[in-house]
């Protein structure tokens, strides 16, 4: 985690995020790390995944002593943070499609389960971000993870047995369960694909809840939806992307791969901010306006094997960033 942070600051200067590592093995995984924030509610390693436990168990003290003590090296390696730390925790529909209830069936086959799933975790989000302002004296801003929304949307997730179907959840659970777990504005969103009917209301739902708290109370809704660009395929997805940016949606678009070499004539980052730039006329949107909606990450995976790969991933994405930023008309 050392490494991690020096990298993340070195890199990032005083707009920092919360590294995770999940190559440490079980416990640093996206579900048990988020879990480990989870308030009243006790984990435990299941046969087949993660389990709600009646009462702390032995893993439920690993997780959270093993984020805390991340938190203490990155106090020791940051010391003076900056600005402000992003935050990423998974969602309580991705959380809860992955926890099991004692019983076995998935938190997300129980509606009341979900939603005090949701409570726990909007509490433990609070306190977190408490701590962290308090350790380092810098604003936090929120990246709610759900990887597996759409299919949560959809009705793909498996049920305990295959007698038993987990049904599609209702468009109309996300925004309430979004907001369940934050006391602001979720800053990001990262729901990977927009190419379902359902899940497209679901973003649009988000969306359209954020302007109206906006003007009313300056609280909830979502700041910037993040993409994986592998799923912009087919015309449906296309105009969806379309509508989002149309509609001054920021979108954050997971477009580097975790292989992309930086190559010494600068040629790879350059291809790559010309396909942005080409899919911008795909889309009918005007170059420079549509560039100042979209921010370029990383696309989903570790970005290679060491902490090098991963700085390497980091300046390609500024490098293309930068590249839209100064030279998207002659792209």
């Amino acid at each position: 985690m050392a490494a991690a942070g020096d990298m993340v600051i070195s890199e990032f200067g005083d707009q920092l995020h919360l590294p995770h590592l999940p190559q440490r093995g079980l416990g640093s995984d996206a579900v048990g790390y988020s879990a480990a924030l989870l308030e009243s509610l006790s984990v435990d390693r299941g046969a087949r995944s993660w389990q709600l436990s009646a009462r702390p168990q032995r893993w439920s003290w690993f997780l959270k002593d093993l984020r805390e003590r991340d938190i203490d090296v990155l106090e020791e390696t940051w010391q003076h943070a900056g600005q402000e730390i992003k935050l990423q925790v998974m969602g309580p529909v991705s959380l809860a499609s992955q926890i099991e209830l004692a019983d076995g069936h998935r938190v997300l086959s129980d509606r009341s389960a979900l939603f005090d799933l949701a409570d726990a975790l909007a509490v433990g989000i609070a306190n977190f971000r408490a701590d962290m302002t308090r350790r380092f004296s810098a604003t936090t801003v929120l990246q709610i993870d759900e990887p597996y929304l759409a299919q949560c949307v959809r009705g793909e997730i498996p049920g305990a047995t295959d007698y038993h179907k987990i049904a599609p959840l209702d468009p109309d659970d996300f925004a309430a369960l979004l907001a369940r777990c934050s006391e602001g504005p979720v800053e990001y969103l990262n729901v990977s694909e927009t190419d379902h009917d359902a899940l497209h209301q679901v973003i649009a739902d988000a969306v359209a809840d954020n302007k109206q708290q906006a003007s009313v109370s300056n609280s909830g809704g979502v700041g910037e939806i993040i993409i994986d660009q592998h799923q912009l395929t087919g015309t449906a997805k296309l105009d969806q992307l379309a509508e989002l940016i149309d509609a001054g949606v920021r979108v954050g678009l997971a477009c580097v791969p975790p292989d992309l070499i930086w190559d010494d004539q600068g040629e790879n980052p350059r291809r790559l901010a010309v396909r942005i730039a080409r899919l911008l006329d795909t889309l009918g949107i005007e170059r420079l306006a549509g560039s100042r909606l979209i921010d370029i990450c990383p696309q989903p995976g570790i970005p290679g094997k060491t902490i090098l790969d991963c700085a390497r991933t980091y300046r390609l994405s500024r490098e293309v960033a930068r590249m839209l930023a100064e030279d998207i008309g002659d792209l």
